[in-house]
């Protein structure tokens, strides 16, 4: 699996990275290995938000949450993209 994060307005701290890696590559085993995954950090209205966009058989998985912090954020987001 291949994950691009790109940080919109934030810089990305390579702890982050490594963070909203280790949760995007939870996916691995219920997705192929040539899917690619694409993270967006950014803020809104104060707010950290993250999206993840997975395109995967012609469709694409979305998932973005805004929380109080960028860390709760990512998980939720995560928790909402395993969902699907």
């Amino acid at each position: 699996m291949r994950i691009t994060i790109n940080g919109k307005g934030i810089d990305v701290s390579d702890y982050m990275r490594d963070v909203v890696a280790k949760r995007v590559f939870k996916l691995e085993k219920l997705l192929r290995e040539d899917t690619e995954a694409q993270v967006m950090l950014s803020m809104f209205m104060g707010r950290p938000v993250c999206e993840i966009t997975i395109p995967f058989h012609g469709i694409e998985m979305r998932a973005a949450d805004a929380s109080a912090n960028m860390y709760a954020s990512i998980d939720t987001a995560y928790t909402k993209i395993h969902r699907q």
